[in-house]
């Protein structure tokens, strides 16, 4: 049995199917004949080409070969490959019956024959090309001829509405230029103007300064608050902003003032203490003013409670060492109050302090001014 087994393994007669699956079967020792010459899916190559392709594909492939030989379409009697047959009928090709176009056609020739007409054609008819190349070039010419005239009237058009545009822009710059150096003189005597009313409203003011009754003194009064309080302590510690400045504001009858806390100015017995000054800026109306400045003024640490404390300090006239000009120093205390004393309630209220200064505009600022 193993025997048997081992013959039908070798055995010539044995039935088999083709091994490139083409669906016949057959014996064994007739299998490599069969694959050679019969089978439909052998490998075959295009004698024109040299595509390698199965042989049951290459009769569809002769349609599309790009080598595969095809007749002339004019019916010359000559077979070139099927990539080459345009060029064989085409102008430059050697198809002596494809039709071809008068080489004049150009110039007018309507002749169209075969190729192997078209030189007799061209030596029969050799004046009429030429008297068709001569009215071509007599219409070319003309042609030409009419686009430089048109060029050239186009050409004085532009330039015509060129300087027209030219001369209304030079006119309308003029009048601008006019007009804007007439707009400037305005300006210029309108700021003339307006420093002439604000100096009369200057010394207007002044003059009512000067004139209240001793019965009824009046007062400036200018709060400002200073926000996130703790913050800027800390920072002032650290050295990084160690004063805070408040905005310029005018007080009668023309002084520029501005309002400066230290938070972290210096220590008194073991506590940290607050400055707060009064300083003067430049304003409009020095040259016109009382120096040093003529009027009694109190800084204060507002209580922010209903009828609280406030922390106050007056300072009177004459004043020494500051607010001597509106270029000096100003006036005020280091010591105004200590880090302690402000966490009494209320003076720090939803982390703000409130700074107020507080002008007396009474007898004593009159007198002083007067003895200007």
């Amino acid at each position: 049995l193993r025997s048997k087994e081992g013959h039908e393994k070798h055995c010539g007669f044995v039935v088999e199917e083709c091994h490139n699956k083409c669906g016949k079967e057959m014996m064994r020792n007739a299998m490599k004949g069969h694959k050679e010459a019969h089978c439909l899916r052998r490998r075959a190559r295009c004698k024109h080409c040299g595509s390698n392709m199965q042989w049951m594909e290459l009769q569809s492939h002769y349609e599309i070969c790009h080598m595969y030989p095809v007749s002339c379409k004019y019916n010359c009697g000559k077979t070139v490959p099927r990539s080459q047959i345009e060029d064989h009928v085409g102008r430059q090709g050697t198809c002596p019956i494809s039709p071809l176009d008068c080489d004049f056609k150009f110039s007018g020739c309507m002749f169209r024959g075969k190729r192997n007409e078209l030189a007799k054609h061209i030596e029969t008819n050799m004046a009429d090309h030429l008297s068709l190349l001569a009215m071509e070039q007599a219409q070319t010419k003309q042609s030409l001829d009419e686009s430089k005239q048109e060029l050239k009237t186009t050409t004085q058009k532009l330039e015509t509405e060129l300087a027209t545009t030219r001369e209304c822009f030079e006119s309308r710059l003029s009048v601008v230029q006019d007009e804007l150096v007439a707009t400037k003189k305005k300006l210029a005597d309108a700021e003339k103007k307006l420093v002439t009313v604000e100096l009369q409203h200057s010394e207007e003011l002044m003059r009512r300064t000067l004139s209240l009754p001793p019965s009824q003194p009046e007062k400036f009064t200018r709060d400002w608050k200073i926000e996130n309080w703790s913050q800027k302590c800390l920072d002032a510690r650290r050295g990084f902003m160690t004063e805070i400045n408040s905005k310029s504001f005018c007080v009668h009858p023309g002084y520029q003032l501005f309002l400066k806390v230290c938070p972290h100015e210096g220590i008194q017995s073991a506590n940290y203490m607050i400055g707060v000054y009064l300083w003067p800026t430049i304003g409009k109306f020095d040259n016109k003013l009382q120096w040093p400045f003529p009027f009694t003024f109190a800084l204060e640490v507002v209580d922010q409670q209903p009828h609280g404390k406030n922390i106050s300090k007056t300072y009177s006239p004459p004043h020494v060492g500051g607010l001597q000009s509106s270029k000096s120093a100003g006036i005020g205390t280091p010591t105004m109050a200590s880090h302690q004393t402000l966490r009494i309630p209320c003076y720090i209220k939803d982390n703000a302090i409130c700074i107020r200064l507080i002008v007396h505009l009474g007898r004593s600022g009159q007198e002083l001014c007067r003895q200007q």
